[in-house]
Order: structure tokens, then sequence, then C-alpha cells
């Protein structure tokens, strides 16, 4: 399930951005300290092994600790968009934390990735899988 997200993401990403295909960008922020570590822990260790390239295009994987904290979590998604300028975000691994970057991802039009099975507002959808 989740390397079809990640396929998914890569898709959007460069479809998304064909001006920039010289690098893609993939924001994760996931809980890799505090209560929910545990969960966390194996989506950094995961990133660590991600590939390269994807489909030739590069990719740079910038990966965020939110430690669960649903304001560290907007915090990290409007870094994501306003500094990195991030292509898609991936995360987080909790519900309250994915919930919190619904409104900076729709509003900037970045694509965000759920890690954890959540409801998706309708409005929102067209941003949010």
């Amino acid at each position: 399930m989740f390397l079809r997200s990640l396929a998914l993401a890569a898709c959007l990403a460069i479809c998304a951005a064909p001006a920039r295909a010289q690098e893609m960008r993939v924001g994760i922020t996931a809980d890799f300290t505090g209560a929910t570590a545990a969960v966390g822990a194996p989506f950094k260790q995961a990133a660590e092994i991600f590939p390269d390239h994807i489909g030739g295009v590069p990719v740079r994987w910038i990966v965020l600790d939110d430690a669960g904290n649903t304001s560290t979590t907007v915090k990290n998604a409007r870094k994501f968009i306003d500094e990195d300028k991030v292509d898609v975000i991936l995360g987080s691994n909790t519900i309250p934390s994915t919930m919190a970057m619904f409104t900076p991802a729709a509003q900037s039009g970045t694509p965000l990735i759920a890690m954890v099975p959540v409801d998706i507002p309708a409005e929102q959808r067209a941003w949010l899988f």
C-alpha cells in the first residue's frame, strides 16, 4: 500500500511540475520521536532506502520529525510548501497530524498522500489522497 502511494506521489509530482522535472522534491513528516514514535520510526527507516531516481528523474527526500504534535506537523507542511517547494507531501503517521495538514496542502495546491486512513472533506479531495 505504501509503495503504491509512493508511486502515485511520483506520478503526480512529475505530471504536476513538468518545468521542474530536473528534480522532484518529496516532503515526509511523521513522528520519529514522541509517544507514537514506534509507529513512525519505520517510515524514517524506509525513507533512508527510497530510490534517488524515479522514472529517470532525481528525487530529493526531505524528512522531518513532527513528534506527534499537530502544531509541528503544520509547521513542517508549511516549510515543505514555502521553503522547500516540494512537489508532494507524504504524512503523517497519525490521524490528527495528517488531518492538520489538509488545509495547508489544499490551499497551496500541493498533493498530500496520507499514510493513515482518514476521511477527506469533499472540498479538499483534489489535493488529498
